[in-house]
């Protein structure tokens, strides 16, 4: 029951930091990026963030599922987790071979390809990604710690290192690594 409580928290406390670090930075940032650094970034980050998902196959939600009912035995644990991550590699590649394409082959996404390429970075790392192994196995301390440790530094580096309009790519660059 304890574990019950103490993941309800962490949960709340993850959905909580997901509303309030927007608060915090949308302000600053529209004011600083204008309405078209702004528009920009929101569209590359959606563009890429479609590839991804479609890159992963829905691996996150079925991971969860299938960690949770075999966390008990380490052999079928890492079996199970190794043929995930393969899938996940394999259809990543073929998935950013076609991002990259049509980077280079439409016109208008061609006018901000490094804003693109530098945006794909949450597709070419969705392998990576694996909080649906930590979900499965009921370890949301970890996962919140880490996310919100991450957003903390985000928040930072935004305030620090975002200044002018031209700042756009390190926004997209710090966007991407939280």
């Amino acid at each position: 029951m304890v574990s019950i409580r103490r993941n309800f928290l962490y949960n709340i406390l993850l959905n909580v930091s997901r509303v309030v670090f927007p608060l915090i930075t949308a302000p600053y940032i529209s004011r600083i990026l204008e309405p078209t650094g702004v528009g920009l970034y929101n569209f590359a980050n959606t563009y890429s963030g479609y590839f991804a998902l479609f890159a992963l196959l829905g691996i996150p939600v079925y991971g969860v599922r299938e960690v949770s009912k075999i966390r008990e035995s380490k052999e079928d644990l890492s079996e199970f987790v190794s043929d995930m991550y393969s899938i996940s590699i394999v259809t990543t590649v073929m998935i950013s071979i076609v991002y990259v394409l049509t980077i280079f082959c439409i016109p208008q996404l061609t006018q901000n390809h490094i804003i693109f390429l530098v945006s794909g970075f949450i597709l070419y790392v969705a392998p990576l990604r694996v909080d649906w192994y930590f979900s499965g196995l009921e370890r949301f301390k970890y996962i919140t710690i880490r996310v919100l440790v991450i957003r903390f530094i985000s928040i930072i580096c935004m305030f620090v290192f975002v200044r002018t309009k031209q700042d756009l790519l390190i926004y997209v660059i710090i966007g991407v690594s939280g």
